[in-house]
């Protein structure tokens, strides 16, 4: 009690004190204010990938001012940040995949006193995308309950549908634009009875297919008749893919010379196998795809296999029925997308053909091809065009009249011809094209008959003629129309020489002309006023395509073929090579024809020679030596650099190994073929083919035709054969021979 007494008088005492003896400034100044620390807010944001992002921050000190700022990375994005000294950063985003990305910075701002704040702000980062819907049908027939998937530069995308009962499918598609150069495919797998179906319709860049599809960004048949995925589209993606050697397609321009390129022959072919498979193979099991293939798809992969199963098919009922269903089935026909009839189409020629036509289209419904005028109109996609003036052909036929033959004259000729688009780009269409034969009987013995016939070809559109570079003292060779030059000389071809001073010469002609360069096409101007003209439609392998087109007024030009040619330098003109021509030759020739119907040329090193044809003439799908033909010679390389070959024949015993020169008793001259080089690409040759034949009027026929060296013989005739050669058609008469000769190795 006593000390808590003592102790409050003392404080009550020392508080009396320093009341009454006041305080100093001094001891003011120590007393000092505590700072207050800023304050700092980012609010989160978003932006879209590679754009400038822009981000503010809100800071505040409440007893001072913000002197200082600092923006960071702290997510590990490499970022370059401008004016991260400031209270707004800047930066571009960075490229993000579809499922974007979240970038974090840090902040941290300073006070006048020295004190600091930071916070963390995430933007997230959106990527820019491509959207596309795809509305299509699968068909060979109407693939029901089909898988539909899409891929994307070769790797599926995970984004699947299924077709209704009738085979229209629709799905969605959403892609980052990074992929706008990337090609889409679209892959139709069956189900069911149709699940041996495998198909595949090539449409383009993704940018491409962005453009077509408008600002809905459905793409459907009337913008882009590829999503459509047929047979048709699925045999013209295979053997695109096989001209280019098996490597990726990787944008339109590619695809669309590799489509241009195709022989439209080969592409109904496999198209129609597709369909025998699909449609055919469940009624007769010895149509169905070979073992260890799983569809359609997994054969046109296999060029050996898929060679093999046509072979199987070709010659069958079901084969001929399933071609004229593909021509009849107008989904395959392209009436969907907007179709402006061009001003012309240069129809190019199959493997086996030596020329294509011209299809010349006037805005007033007048039109020409070659030298006949034509009346078209243009009605749910079809093209008519129905010739007033048709070129006849007149020769007798042995017909039966009330049952008894007798030899009636016969009018050939082609009175309409309709054509229906398939596919189409830029620079050309494919086209199914129908003749209409008309079979004209002048004397009444039969009443007059109308054949249409049917054929899927390439056109090319103007847009496709490429500039011709033109030299002087070039030589072009060229195809032109049949051309009876005289009665021993039919020509398919023209040599142009071109002189220094634009004068020049031709061939199978001395009408003088003289030439130019009118902007990339060569035009040649005779002195009657008359031109002729030759454009470039496409540049081949060896040969280039050329249109022919001339006009007898100067000015009004008709087109009257598409052949294949060179333009060449003369010091630039390949010849053959003595060490190198030994070898095993054919000439171009669809890979889908029935492989028991071959002609190839033996070339060996000491000289000797022979040409091979087989035909399955019994057509029991097998060959005998009966079905085989050799014929014996001789070749040689001319002092031109030509190669010549001749046939001979024993006058007793016909074809003979021992009769290859005329130099050896009792053997005759049979054939004599010459190959001059007129362009040459490894183991692919152009040539100027000239065939000679000593009998009758002793007939040349010239034409430029496209040949292959061969690794192996197409048959191996020892398999078939285990006697001499010899023996093989060797009392065979020369009328036979000479026949089947003349229908396999005369141009067509």
């Amino acid at each position: 009690m006593t000390f808590k007494h003592q102790y409050l008088s003392s404080l009550i005492i020392a508080s009396m004190m320093m009341t009454a003896c006041g305080s100093s400034e001094s001891d003011k100044e120590d007393i000092k204010a505590v700072n207050q620390k800023p304050t700092v807010s980012v609010a989160p944001s978003s932006f879209k990938e590679k754009a400038m992002a822009t981000i503010a921050a809100t800071a505040s000190d409440p007893d001072g001012e913000i002197t200082g700022y600092s923006w960071t990375v702290v997510s590990g994005h490499d970022l370059t940040l401008q004016n991260a000294d400031s209270d707004t950063v800047s930066f571009t985003s960075p490229e993000v995949g579809l499922d974007g990305d979240i970038i974090e910075l840090a902040l941290t701002v300073t006070d006048d006193a020295g004190e600091t704040a930071t916070t963390n702000v995430q933007i997230t980062i959106n990527p820019n995308t491509i959207p596309l819907s795809f509305m299509g049908l699968a068909t060979d027939a109407p693939l029901s309950n089909a898988t539909i998937s899409i891929n994307v530069s070769g790797r599926n995308v995970g984004v699947e549908t299924t077709t209704d009962a009738k085979g229209y499918y629709t799905v969605d598609l959403l892609l980052d634009d990074s992929e706008a150069d990337s090609v889409v495919n679209i892959v139709a797998h069956g189900s069911g009875e149709q699940s041996n179906a495998g198909l595949i319709s090539w449409l383009g860049t993704v940018e491409k297919l962005s453009q077509q599809a408008g600002d809905d960004k459905t793409l459907t048949a009337a913008d882009n008749f590829a999503v459509n995925v047929t047979n048709i589209t699925t045999a013209q993606y295979g053997l695109a893919m096989r001209l280019n050697k098996g490597e990726a397609i990787k944008d339109n321009e590619t695809f669309d010379l590799l489509s241009s390129q195709l022989d439209f022959d080969d592409v109904l072919v496999l198209a129609t196998a597709i369909k025998v498979a699909i449609d055919k193979s469940n009624e007769n099991h010895s149509l169905a795809l070979p073992d260890g293939v799983s569809d359609t798809l997994a054969l046109i992969d296999d060029e050996i296999t898929t060679n093999d199963y046509i072979s199987q098919v070709q010659s069958t009922p079901e084969y001929a029925e399933a071609q004229q269903e593909m021509f009849n089935d107008e989904t395959l026909i392209d009436t969907a997308s907007d179709y402006s009839v061009p001003s012309v189409y240069y129809v190019s020629p199959a493997d086996n053909h030596l020329y294509g036509d011209i299809y010349q289209f006037g805005t007033d419904g007048k039109g020409s091809i070659g030298n006949e005028d034509f009346e078209w109109i243009m009605e749910n996609g079809t093209i008519t065009a129905t010739v007033s003036n048709p070129n006849v052909v007149s020769y007798y036929n042995y017909v039966e009249v009330n049952d008894v033959g007798t030899k009636a004259l016969v009018e050939h000729s082609i009175t309409k011809h309709e054509l229906k688009r398939v596919s189409s780009n830029s620079i050309n269409d494919s086209l199914l094209i129908t003749y209409y034969h008309t079979y004209h009987y002048p004397n009444g013995e039969l009443e007059d008959l109308i054949e249409p016939e049917q054929i899927l070809r390439i056109a090319s559109k103007e847009s496709s003629v490429q500039p011709i570079q033109i030299n002087s003292l070039d030589t072009a060779y060229v195809t032109t129309p049949y051309n009876q030059i005289s009665q021993t000389v039919m020509s398919w071809t023209e040599t142009l020489t071109l002189n220094d001073d634009t004068t020049g010469t031709l061939r199978f002609s001395d009408k003088p002309f003289t030439w130019q360069d009118s902007e990339g096409v060569l035009q040649l101007n005779f002195t009657d006023g008359s031109k002729t003209r030759f454009k470039k439609i496409q540049t081949g392998n060896t040969l280039d395509l050329f249109a022919l087109e001339t006009s007898e007024d100067g000015s009004n030009f008709r087109g009257y073929a598409v052949g294949r040619g060179k333009i060449v330098t003369k010091d630039k003109l390949p010849s053959w090579n003595s060490d190198t021509a030994a070898g095993i030759y054919q000439f171009a020739r669809s890979p889908f024809t029935d492989s028991l119907y071959q002609t190839w040329y033996e070339l060996h090193e000491n000289g000797d020679a022979e040409i091979i044809l087989t035909s399955d003439d019994d057509e029991d799908g097998k060959l005998s030596t009966y079905e085989i033909t050799i014929m014996y010679g001789n070749w040689q390389i001319l002092e031109d650099g030509s190669l010549t070959l001749q046939l001979f024949l024993d006058k007793d015993v016909g074809p003979s190994p021992n009769c290859r020169s005329s130099l050896i008793a009792n053997c005759k001259l049979y054939r004599d073929l010459n190959w001059k080089l007129i362009a040459q690409k490894s183991n692919e040759f152009g040539l100027l083919n000239t065939y000679y034949s000593p009998y009758g009027d002793g007939l040349h026929t010239y034409a430029i035709r496209p040949m292959r060296k061969l690794d192996i013989a197409p048959i191996n005739l020892s398999q078939i054969v285990q006697s001499d050669a010899g023996t093989i058609k060797s009392a065979l008469s020369d009328v036979r021979m000479h026949t089947k000769l003349s229908h396999q190795e005369q141009p067509r």
